[in-house]
């Protein structure tokens, strides 16, 4: 049996076979492992929400009940606004979390069906990722997530991979403007 394992071993294809599942298997046990990356107890100090958002006054509203949920275990804070017709939530972030998700994936969990559109720029030149949600009312969602030097993301997979390799450096802040469309 052995000198049959020795031979399996020292051919090229199973050694590269072999090779292959070694690093599939590492890759496969990289989730579970805690990594805590700029994770300081006192971390950078809340700074407030933001008063206004595109020339308009914000005024706060309550989270829902699974937003509260979510934001008990959020590493930073979570808020829900009303600016004219649009409903914005933002979060702040001080920490490189896989908890942060794109509002896609909410959309999409709440039972909504989703058309993904260009990426959009506004007229100050952010870019902003954009969906329809369809439920019963078509709603146009768009989101980003700008760090303390003002560079944004339209995706939370690129983000996180820049604030993990600190390519970022928080905190981060995170919007999502809705607004009904029908």
């Amino acid at each position: 049996m052995y000198k049959f394992f020795i031979t399996i071993i020292n051919t090229k294809f199973t050694f590269q076979g072999l090779v292959f599942i070694l690093a599939c298997l590492c890759a496969g046990l990289v989730p579970l492992l805690d990594i805590r990356i700029n994770e300081a107890p006192n971390g950078p100090a809340f700074p407030g929400w933001p008063e206004h958002f595109n020339g308009k006054t914000l005024v706060s509203m309550s989270l829902s009940d699974v937003e509260k949920r979510f934001d008990a275990k959020f590493p930073g804070r979570m808020a829900r606004f009303q600016a004219g017709k649009q409903s914005l939530v933002i979060r702040w972030i001080n920490r490189p979390t896989r908890k942060l998700h794109s509002a896609a994936d909410c959309y999409r969990g709440s039972g909504f069906h989703l058309k993904y559109l260009p990426l959009e720029t506004d007229r100050a030149g952010n870019r902003w990722a954009a969906f329809q949600a369809k439920k019963v009312r078509i709603y146009r969602v768009r989101e980003q997530i700008v760090d303390a030097n003002g560079k944004q993301w339209t995706d939370v997979s690129s983000w996180y991979w820049a604030a993990l390799l600190r390519r970022s450096h928080g905190p981060w802040w995170a919007f999502t403007v809705s607004e009904v469309v029908k």
